[in-house]
């Protein structure tokens, strides 16, 4: 997904997810456009793998996170080391919520 972004020239990814679907967008030229949409039950593994990636993140799930991935891509042809700054933001979902008390 990463490597298909580049080469298209995208300037942001965004994983949007929704309560019944996850679905991954590219900034190309200031409009959003729809990558793919993986199914609901990767949505958590992907989410730990991007953190895990960008290892400056933790665990946490309800702090907003900065961190960043540094990978060694083919663009063009050539061999170039591209940095990937990654910020996560919490839920504001039901499961997030205090129980009632």
């Amino acid at each position: 997904m990463l490597n298909d972004a580049v080469k298209r020239g995208a300037s942001d990814i965004h994983m949007e997810p929704y309560e019944k679907e996850s679905a991954f967008v590219s900034v190309l030229m200031c409009v959003l456009q729809s990558i793919m949409s993986p199914p609901l039950k990767l949505k958590d593994a992907i989410t730990s793998r991007v953190k895990i990636m960008a290892s400056s993140i933790s665990a946490k799930k309800r702090l907003p996170q900065d961190g960043r991935i540094m990978l060694k891509m083919n663009v063009g042809g050539r061999k170039k080391q591209l940095d990937f700054r990654v910020s996560t933001l919490p839920r504001c979902g039901r499961e997030d919520r205090a129980p009632p008390a």
